[in-house]
């Protein structure tokens, strides 16, 4: 008997998520090159090199202007400036991964960005009621923070974390709200998604 051919197109080669779905493909020569560019050879396979602020961040762009400049920097300084660059840049991954789930919940069509949302815990819940009220108020509150930093700060935040032009001398103090806020945001999440829960 002969063998059934198979109908429709060939299958794609490469590697593959446990969905079946096929898992898309690191990035090019080209884009390495390109990315060597703008935070050196050392970190362009670096996750953060996809992304604006993850750049940023790289470059030291996010740390804060050395208070001394004179004396050399001791090692509990360098520290304190490199804890105020990744919280800053955490702030950034949070409000991205915050803004991609709100918008999905919305039904608004997605902007693409290198912080992947569905690494985010519970993203793949998005009937759950409880779930919608968290991402809902932990939007409306990450909003409120950034309002509270001004209408520039806030500007330059949206922006860099959808990869646009940004005012980025603003975006400091625009980070440093979000991570300020950061525990009242996920207090009010809570709180919305406690409350959904006793009402059903």
């Amino acid at each position: 008997m002969a063998k059934a051919r198979k109908r429709g197109r060939p299958r794609k080669e490469g590697p593959r998520y446990p969905s079946g779905e096929l898992r898309p493909a690191g990035p090019t020569e080209e884009m390495l090159a390109k990315r060597a560019e703008l935070v050196g050879t050392n970190y362009a396979t670096h996750p953060d090199a996809g992304w604006l602020v993850g750049i940023l961040y790289l470059r030291g762009e996010l740390h804060p202007p050395r208070v001394d400049t004179e004396e050399e920097e001791s090692a509990e300084e360098a520290q304190a400036r490199a804890d105020v660059a990744r919280n800053r840049r955490d702030a950034a991954e949070r409000f991205v991964r915050l803004a991609n789930q709100y918008r999905r919940l919305i039904g608004a069509p997605q902007i693409p960005s290198a912080v992947d949302p569905l690494q985010t815990p519970g993203s793949d819940h998005p009937d759950d009621p409880a779930f919608y009220a968290r991402v809902r108020a932990e939007w409306y509150a990450s909003i409120d923070a950034l309002m509270a930093a001004g209408n520039m700060p806030m500007m330059a935040v949206i922006r860099a974390c959808r990869d646009e032009w940004a005012p980025l001398s603003y975006l400091p103090a625009g980070l440093d709200a979000l991570h300020e806020a950061g525990e009242s945001i996920k207090r009010v999440g809570r709180r919305a998604a406690d409350m959904v829960r006793e009402a059903a």
